[in-house]
């Protein structure tokens, strides 16, 4: 569990094999001398919820997040985070999932569309003209947004896309 150890590559490219294998051993070590933690600020295991870093949210739940992390608890849970490997992913989801006002709001719903299948396991792919059929299904499919664009490989993509938004413009403005 990426929130137990403390992440001595915090500022490192762990894409790096090396790395990345030097960071596997930190962690066992720290497990084999009892060098855990048991959560990430005041929150506990079951407490803790993770998720992909692209989030959509109101201008007030933003309010909220950053009024939380100026609290007290805010203040250990972002301290805290910063000795996590991929802090990013417990964030807001962690924040919200522990907040009355706004668990019952969040909705467990992806809507980027990402494809992690020809990325190199830990980033999505770029997207190019091939993945058209793919956006326009995903989109069909409640997502909203698409990821990952590359300037010059996504270019005949993005051209075909924002050809269908005029499309869609010039057909509204009928």
């Amino acid at each position: 569990v990426r929130y137990r150890y403390t992440n001595i590559m915090a500022n490192k490219n762990v894409k790096n094999k090396l790395l990345w294998k030097i960071q596997d051993i930190s962690g066992k070590t720290q497990e084999k001398i009892g060098m855990v933690h048991d959560g990430i600020g005041p929150f506990l295991p079951d407490e803790i919820y993770k998720g992909l870093v692209y989030v959509s949210m109101p201008r007030d739940a933003a309010l909220y997040v950053i009024k939380y992390i100026s609290s007290g608890d805010g203040a250990r849970f972002w301290k805290d985070l910063m000795r996590c490997q991929v802090p990013e992913e417990f964030f807001f989801q962690t924040i919200f999932l522990n907040s009355p006002q706004w668990k019952e709001k969040v909705v467990d719903m992806e809507l980027r569309y990402m494809d992690w299948t020809k990325g190199d396991g830990s980033s999505p792919a770029y997207l190019s003209d091939s993945d058209y059929d793919a956006v326009i299904g995903a989109k069909e499919k409640g997502c909203c947004f698409a990821r990952k664009f590359h300037p010059y490989q996504s270019a005949k993509l993005k051209e075909r896309l924002m050809g269908d938004i005029h499309i869609r413009i010039e057909q509204d403005l009928k």
